[in-house]
């Protein structure tokens, strides 16, 4: 079977990261990116003979780098953002009409579980799951022999009594491709074909609930995601890393090459602590973080089921359930609040409107090369955009943009 792993989307939503490469791109579990996770699993099926990655031009350079060498993955670049139709339509020319092609995306770190449930209908298929938000993905209706019989693109309320949405993982004969050329270019080609495409073919509707659910929608999905692939992360510290002889160290801890550990850390895994980085003199590392290459916290910190990505520094910082991406310096005493005062679900605001994370426990999402001075704080589900400054002594209540600088008044 061919699979084609979908990466080459805008990311909108995902700001204020992935805006110089794709979601699936960033680095978590144990030090790789997640869509070489994603490829390495559907490889490790057996199932998959070729795999066609589809990628946007900025990310062809780091795509060939990590991908070229292996001759099972063939590298397309998708010029144009239109759409995943647009994106399928590349692999036209590799492909007869009756080939079956297993299309997923970057982010599905489990599609080859989701691969082997979908094989066993021996038929197309297209997986599914409940879901508690209809209205923000396409929902299916199924008959009595669970072939799938109509789709509704985020339907409206009243629109359809069904709660069953498509997770982004097909087997499906290469015909579709015939549909999605008809669809003439729209963005949503995809979704349109599909509409046509199960009226004239049995396409199997198979639940997944049982598979843990992978998203990658939103910024704070990164969490969630570097959680479920440090699920099996082995204890392991290298013999190049410098660990001091009074620090304590529990559960499963990847500790990398040049990484130096300091007196009187805890750590307690899971967590992965990258190369050359440094864990200062009384601090804590804790609950799935993910600390990145040449990052530095400093003595006094405490770092908590978060992803701190390369070259950042901290210092004397609380760090709740939050994002940092790469080369950001957060002033001695900054903290991030996880928890609302009442503690429910903690908003964000997405595009301009206000959405909720699903979650009870979460800090910030902050982009690339933000600087803040001392003894700042911030209200849970803020975003900074990237190269923001903020001085000294502020509380962050709301969103900041790309190169936005914050003065006390």
């Amino acid at each position: 079977m061919i699979a084609v792993v979908l990466a080459a989307g805008n990311s909108s939503r995902f700001w204020p990261l992935a805006e110089t490469h794709h979601k699936s791109f960033y680095k978590l579990g144990l030090g790789k990116t997640i869509i070489e996770h994603t490829i390495e699993n559907l490889l490790s099926t057996g199932s998959i003979t070729k795999i066609f990655l589809i990628v946007s031009p900025k990310d062809e350079i780091l795509a060939k780098s990590l991908f070229s060498k292996n001759s099972k993955i063939e590298i397309l670049i998708q010029q144009n953002a239109n759409g995943e139709g647009g994106a399928l339509l590349l692999i036209k020319d590799f492909i007869k009409t009756h080939d079956l092609i297993y299309i997923t995306s970057g982010d599905k770190v489990n599609s080859d579980e989701i691969l082997n449930k979908l094989l066993k209908t021996k038929s197309e298929a297209i997986a599914i799951r409940a879901t508690s938000q209809p209205s923000s993905y396409g929902i299916v209706s199924l008959d009595n022999n669970q072939n799938i019989t109509s789709i509704i693109e985020k339907p409206k309320p009243g629109q359809t009594e069904g709660n069953l949405k498509i997770v982004s993982c097909y087997i499906l004969k290469a015909q579709i491709l015939l549909d999605i050329k008809k669809a003439g270019g729209e963005h949503y080609s995809l979704e349109i074909a599909l509409g046509s495409y199960i009226k004239k073919n049995k396409i199997s509707g198979v639940l997944v609930d049982e598979i843990e659910e992978v998203t990658l929608k939103n910024p704070w999905h990164l969490l969630s995601v570097n959680k479920l692939l440090q699920k099996n992360i082995p204890s392991k510290i290298h013999p190049g890393a410098e660990i001091s002889k009074n620090c304590a160290i529990s559960g499963p801890v990847f500790i990398d090459e040049g990484a130096k550990i300091l007196d009187f850390v805890k750590i307690k895994g899971p967590v992965f602590i990258g190369k050359n980085a440094v864990i200062g003199d009384f601090s804590t590392v804790r609950d799935n973080s993910y600390i990145g290459e040449n990052v530095i916290v400093g003595s006094h910190c405490e770092v908590k089921n978060s992803i701190i990505l390369d070259n950042t520094h901290l210092h004397r910082n609380f760090i709740g359930d939050s994002v940092v991406d790469e080369n950001c310096r957060i002033g001695a005493g900054t903290i991030t609040a996880n928890k609302k005062l009442d503690r429910s679900e903690i908003m964000s605001a997405v595009k301009g409107e206000k959405i909720t994370t699903n979650l009870t426990s979460f800090g910030l999402v902050m982009g690339k090369e933000v600087s803040t001075g001392i003894n700042c704080s911030f209200i849970p589900g803020v975003k900074i955009g990237s190269k923001a400054k903020i001085w000294p002594q502020i509380v962050v209540k709301h969103d900041l943009l790309n190169n936005e600088v914050m003065k006390k008044n």
